[in-house]
């Protein structure tokens, strides 16, 4: 999962071709558009196809997309046809979307004055894998979760992820049936690695217990035990079936607890979490007694995690807890949960020499400031409420107020446009980077955030990899184009406080940042659907000849030229591992 502005747009343009096309299930042959009809547009007709054979896709939605306009679209009919009759004139995207494929999506240019015909849009059916789920007698496990767990870089660390489909996990997750059977699709080509977590059983308030151990495929206990499953586009891989074992006799018993007389457990919600190499993964979850008591029985020996979240609407307070623990069989595990309620966060937002353009008449001015937990940790999540604040300003500062629980946190700040996070203090002590911890007892003192608009702007020019089906749009034909890129400007080391993200969207060759706060950046032209993150340290070594390096001063512009990072599809698989 990239966390690029490029990415961000392939998934609203993802959500807006689902939503046009509802269920992705429609009669073939129709046609939609909004009402907004752009001052010039022209009729565009191709073909859905799939695979190499070139397969006739029916009932795909086609939608071409802007921000600035409305979508227009319409469903393939039998022969994989489909006609816009009201396309818009100009650069977009066009994606597709049918039932059992990929999601697609790339840019296109509609020319002026003539209809553009002949295009073909290929997509690639989806992956499936299928198997059963048997315990160690061979007997079938029902109501099993089945996931396809695949690696990914994320904040800067690697983790296993499921990769099932999302309307499916929507709906309670792959399960396996009556048989042991379980089939997860909607798959994109890759290796995955598939987990099996067993229902458990039921019980009394409090007990979580159960009867199978967890494990992966083929019969591992563990991750780093597991057999990686390969598939392609369109193929359905059979026989991947888990065996597991019995749960062994192991038994832990905790409580949860809160200093605080705002808050009680009596009773609250409690999760385990298992930790399993990179991967953390949910175990199960219950209510506690009201005394706020809970026991856990048959869990492998392991490294695991307990999380309380406590929430008391009356008082309107809120509490979290989370407790690292071991198993191992023999013993009896003893686990104490102590929740801690929200504490208060109040200080100013300071503007270091505001161009006048900041504020209305007045100089009144708004901003937005923000918590968020210091990593991708699920048994860091913590209550989110209170963790926003607006900042109303006059002049050079404005005060806020936020609420978190004790933990670690990033601060970011949403300032006047061009103003970055130059520093942030308590009671005059610098806080390293942009961490912000909020102890048991909560911030005593003043938390200052200064923001500052001492800025440099980097532009220059992106050189984009061409492939065959985008030469026509390249000589002026209108077409399919070259996958869009963002530059992205990333830190050389630790870079200033709360750093925002910097990225410029590459137009017609070229881009420009503006509001980059002073300091060595190294900028990437990343592409739209590259397949990997370029903050991925296995990719950045590799494709470092792309990039380029630029110091930026306050009040300077630096330039610079770059060659576009090639798609996964053009780099080839087997180089970026």
């Amino acid at each position: 999962m990239q966390a690029d502005g490029a990415d961000m747009r392939t998934r609203v343009l993802a959500a807006s071709i689902l939503a046009s096309a509802g269920l992705v299930c429609a009669q073939p042959g129709g046609q939609s558009a909004g009402p907004a009809r752009p001052a010039e547009t022209v009729e565009l007709r191709g073909r859905v196809l799939s695979g190499r054979r070139g397969v006739p896709v029916r009932g795909a939605k086609v939608a071409v997309t802007a921000r600035e306009r409305e979508n227009v679209s319409a469903f393939t009919r039998f022969n994989g046809s489909f006609v816009i009759e009201n396309a818009p004139v100009g650069d977009y995207e066009i994606g597709v979307a049918a039932s059992g494929y990929e999601l697609w999506q790339k840019r296109i240019r509609i020319p002026s004055g003539r209809p553009l015909d002949g295009l073909d849009l290929r997509i690639n059916r989806s992956a499936v894998i299928t198997g059963r789920v048997l315990d160690e007698d061979g007997r079938a496990v029902v109501g099993a979760t089945v996931e396809a767990l695949r690696e990914q870089f994320l904040e800067g660390r690697l983790r296993w992820r499921d990769q099932s489909s999302r309307m499916t996990r929507f709906q309670g997750g792959f399960r396996t049936d009556d048989r042991g059977v379980y089939r997860i699709f909607g798959l994109s080509a890759g290796e995955y690695v598939i987990a099996v977590r067993p229902t458990e059983e039921p019980g009394l308030d409090g007990q979580l217990r159960f009867d199978t151990a967890p494990g992966y495929f083929p019969n591992a206990g563990s991750l780093s035990g597991a057999a990686r499953v390969e598939v392609d586009w369109g193929e359905e891989k059979q026989g991947i079936d888990v065996r597991l074992v019995k749960a062994p006799p192991t038994s832990a018993h905790g409580r949860v607890s809160s200093p605080d007389a705002r808050i009680s457990c009596s009773p609250c919600r409690f999760e385990v979490y298992r930790w399993d190499g990179s991967a953390v993964r949910m175990v199960g979850s219950r209510s506690t007694t009201e005394q706020g008591s809970f026991s856990l029985f048959g869990l492998p020996p392991g490294q695991y995690v307990a999380v309380a979240r406590l929430y008391d609407r009356r008082a309107g307070s809120q509490a979290f807890g989370r407790q690292p623990f071991a198993v191992s069989e023999g013993r009896v595990e003893a686990v104490e949960v102590e929740a801690l309620a929200e504490r208060d966060i109040v200080g100013r937002l300071v503007l270091v020499d505001p161009p006048d353009s900041v504020g209305d008449e007045s100089g009144a001015w708004s901003s937005r400031i923000r918590l968020e937990a210091d990593n991708l940790d699920p048994t860091e999540t913590r209550p989110i409420r209170g963790m926003f604040a607006k900042v109303e300003g006059m002049g050079g500062e404005g005060p806020f107020e936020l609420t978190a629980v004790p933990g670690r946190y990033r601060l970011i700040a949403f300032g006047p446009k061009g103003a970055y996070v130059e520093g942030i203090e308590i009671d005059g002590r610098p806080v390293p980077g942009s961490k912000l911890t909020v102890p048991r007892n909560g911030i005593s003192g003043d938390v200052v955030v200064t923001m500052s608009f001492a800025t440099g702007t980097v532009r220059g020019t992106v050189r984009e990899l061409e492939d065959g089906e985008s030469t026509g749009a390249l000589l002026g034909k209108g077409g399919l184009l070259p996958p869009a890129s963002t530059v992205r400007l990333l830190p050389a080391g630790e870079g200033p406080p709360a750093h925002p993200r910097l990225y410029g969207r590459v137009r017609e060759g070229g881009f420009e940042i503006t509001a980059v706060p002073p300091g060595e950046y190294e900028a990437f032209a990343f592409p739209d659907r590259a397949g990997y993150s370029i903050e991925d340290p296995r990719y950045r070594k590799k494709l470092a000849r792309y990039g380029g390096k630029v110091e930026v001063k306050s009040g300077e512009t630096a330039v610079l030229d770059l060659q576009a990072l090639p798609t996964r599809e053009q780099f080839g698989q087997e180089g970026l591992r």
